[in-house]
């Protein structure tokens, strides 16, 4: 017997242009003409559904401490957002299915998309229900090699949804809104203050903080059994020159890894830093940073007294604990887009 329907408001003009799965974690995505939303699992054959997707080993639901979020299972993105967000940024877009989303929307702005949160949408024989703003993350802008993707398109990434009735998915059908917004259903994880910020706009603290609840997202996966899931996120952010947890997988260091060009530059600061605090406490060093005076003519620019370098001494030096701080600063700020939980 056909499942009874609640009246649909439906949206005009607006329909599936491209379906999209992936059977694995960073396996390459798949395009297809039609497909089966099973009812609290996603997309048939889709990474979120088998439980093999990159994020499907976190537990962050809000409403259901120790499970999975439930608008892990199958995103939709506005091509029309993206094409939109990308040209103003003057970055050249990647094909759909780089994007890393299910299903792909034409004929809706992103904002109207977003503006869905909390509703129940028809599409196709299914019905899903929207709990949340997808943001985007490093990792896909690395997989389509598109640089500033990421925060190009950070309001225009779509949106995560519940499967609440199952059914098939064509590409061409409508997309319909259902009843009016519930926002009591919404569930929308545990996730650190500033994680729907773009990275260049979260603050040190917000970083620390990111880095905190991942290391314990971590620490709780392992302790129940989880190692598989922590690898397999380990090994998709590998796969394309980032780091997933905030502690390098199987060192006893357990500082975090940065990408290569970000350890130069901290480095450099660092560096830099350092010398100019032992400039600081030990004045009489500062003929190793300055080079010996030329023989002056008439001609010639007049080089600084030596009592300008001997000014230093009268400045206090630098405690360890304000270096600690400075260190731990220079950390935080080349960490800022490497954080994903």
């Amino acid at each position: 017997m056909p499942r009874s329907r609640s009246p649909a408001r439906r949206t005009v003009g607006v329909r599936v242009a491209g379906i999209y799965i992936a059977p694995a974690s960073a396996a390459p995505m798949e395009s297809l003409l039609s497909a089966t939303l099973i009812e609290g699992r996603g997309i048939e054959g889709d990474r979120y559904a088998l439980h093999t997707g990159t994020y499907s080993a976190l537990r962050a639901s809000a409403k259901a401490p120790g499970e999975r979020e439930p608008g892990r299972q199958l995103t939709m993105v506005s091509a029309d957002g993206v094409e939109a967000s990308l040209k103003r940024a003057g970055v050249k877009p990647p094909p759909c299915l780089e994007f890393r989303r299910n299903i792909v929307l034409k004929g809706i702005s992103a904002e109207e998309l977003l503006s869905a949160v909390g509703r129940t949408v028809e599409v196709g024989d299914a019905r899903v229900f929207v709990h949340r703003h997808c943001v985007p993350c490093l990792y896909n802008e690395r997989k389509a090699g598109c640089p500033g993707m990421m925060e190009a398109v950070w309001m225009a990434s779509g949106v995560s949804c519940e499967v609440v009735a199952g059914g098939t998915l064509r590409v061409g059908d409508p997309l319909a809104m259902v009843g009016e917004k519930d926002a009591s259903r919404v569930d929308a994880g545990i996730h650190p203050a500033g994680y729907y910020l773009p990275p260049s706009k979260r603050t040190s603290a917000m970083v620390r903080e990111a880095r905190e609840r991942q290391a314990a997202a971590r620490a709780a996966l392992e302790a129940s059994g989880g190692r598989e899931g922590v690898e397999r996120a380990e090994r998709a952010y590998a796969s394309v020159g980032l780091t997933f947890w905030p502690e390098q997988t199987g060192t006893a260091s357990g500082r975090p890894r940065f990408p290569s060009g970000w350890r130069a530059a901290a480095a450099m600061a660092l560096l830099a830093c350092l010398a100019w605090a032992a400039l600081a406490a030990r004045p009489e060093l500062a003929h190793r940073f300055v080079p010996p005076p030329r023989a002056q003519t008439r001609d010639s620019p007049r080089l600084p007294p030596p009592a300008a370098i001997s000014n230093l001494q009268s400045r206090s030096p630098i405690s360890a604990p304000v270096m600690d701080a400075r260190r731990e600063d220079l950390r935080s700020v080349f960490s800022i887009s490497n954080l994903h939980l």
